[in-house]
């Protein structure tokens, strides 16, 4: 100490801790968890001078042991290259040369690119990217690659012409995943014809084309027919012709043309085509030669599609009085021969014979007599 006097009085030794008066190291970075490739930004603003002043901030920013930024100020910045774990030393001096040290370890991350849609594989109606659908049906499909590292969702989007748009999001893709997207009946509301498509994502898009064919006419409503007995010439003798009359009616909406058939158990069958317009009815008669081997009873049914009239038939003896009195047989082409015709024709045959003779014998004398 300065002072006046010059003699030594005494002396005397202390010790003191350093520790009273030793600094603390401290210091921030930011951000905590950089990528690759980024600024890092470290404050020691926090650290203490222990009673004095920080004169000297000393960086070790690489874990070397050398120190790479010596500065008075707080404050540094720093950008890792790589990956991995980095040890951060700082050693803080203070105006009295006393040290204190902090070491922080930085976990630097891969530098991960944000998650990106790429579209690939477009396929129309199934045929690839120019396809044909039906109408009212029909699909698009496309392929979503996921080509960042992040995982995310795309939004999807299809435009055909120029008034239909539809939208789908996928489900969440990692990095380098894929997955794919359909649109289902795209022809929902298109007339038939060639339309330009497109299908897109925010930073990608494909374009393709489709045919909408023209619908076909799916087949019509079957014909409907109902049919019903007018009359039968039942009982009939052997040899004759049975007939059967039938009434046939369209209960449909348009002309179409019917087929009857005429079925007797053990008989035969015989079948006959008419035309009928919508609403209208018409009447048919079917014919069946019988032979003498054909006597008895038997069901007939008469049928028009779906509809069919039931009835029964008698084909009797010839000659057993069972019959029609006025029936007789059938000529070769089926017409009947009676016996009330034969006397018929009997009478007019003496008619005509009887009124040329007279006219050949008027010649004669009027006094001769004629022998009948």
């Amino acid at each position: 100490m300065d002072s006046e006097l010059t003699e030594v009085l005494d002396t005397r030794t202390t010790t003191v801790e350093a520790g009273d008066n030793a600094p603390i190291a401290a210091f921030t970075s930011d951000p905590g968890a950089p990528v690759a490739g980024q600024s890092v930004v470290f404050n020691a603003e926090n650290a203490r001078g222990g009673g004095s002043d920080i004169v000297e901030y000393r960086w070790d920013l690489t874990g070397n042991g050398e120190f790479d930024e010596v500065s008075t100020t707080p404050v540094v910045g720093y950008t890792f290259e790589t990956a991995g774990v980095q040890d951060v030393r700082l050693v803080v001096e203070n105006e009295v040369g006393l040290t204190a040290e902090e070491v922080t370890q930085i976990v630097v991350q891969e530098d991960a690119a944000p998650a990106e849609a790429s579209l690939s594989l477009l396929t129309v109606g199934g045929e690839g990217p120019e396809g044909t659908v039906a109408a009212e049906s029909g699909h698009v499909s496309v392929l979503v690659t996921n080509v960042g590292d992040e995982t995310g969702s795309f939004q999807v989007e299809l435009s055909i012409g120029l008034g239909i748009s539809r939208t789908q999001t996928t489900s969440p893709i990692e990095g380098g995943a894929e997955q794919e997207v359909t649109f289902s009946d795209v022809a929902t509301n298109l007339d038939p014809g060639l339309y330009s498509l497109d299908v897109s994502v925010e930073n990608d898009s494909i374009p393709g084309e489709v045919t909408v064919e023209q619908e076909q006419a799916g087949p019509g409503p079957e014909p409907a027919f109902t049919v019903d007995l007018v009359e039968t010439n039942s009982p009939v003798l052997a040899g004759e012709s049975l007939t059967a009359t039938v009434n046939v009616t369209n209960t449909g909406d348009s002309e179409e043309t019917a087929t009857v058939t005429l079925d007797v158990d053990a008989l035969d069958s015989t079948t006959r085509s008419l035309t009928v317009g919508p609403g209208e009815s018409a009447t048919e008669t079917l014919r069946l030669r019988t032979t003498a081997a054909d006597i008895g009873e038997y069901n007939a049914t008469a049928d028009v599609g779906e509809s069919e009239t039931v009835f029964t038939v008698t084909v009797g003896e010839s000659g057993d009085g069972d019959g029609d009195p006025m029936n007789g047989t059938a000529d070769e082409d089926g017409t009947l021969v009676t016996p009330t015709l034969v006397f018929l024709l009997l009478v007019v045959l003496l008619l005509v014979g009887g009124t040329y003779y007279y006219v050949n014998r008027g010649d004669q004398s009027d006094d001769e007599m004629d022998p009948l």
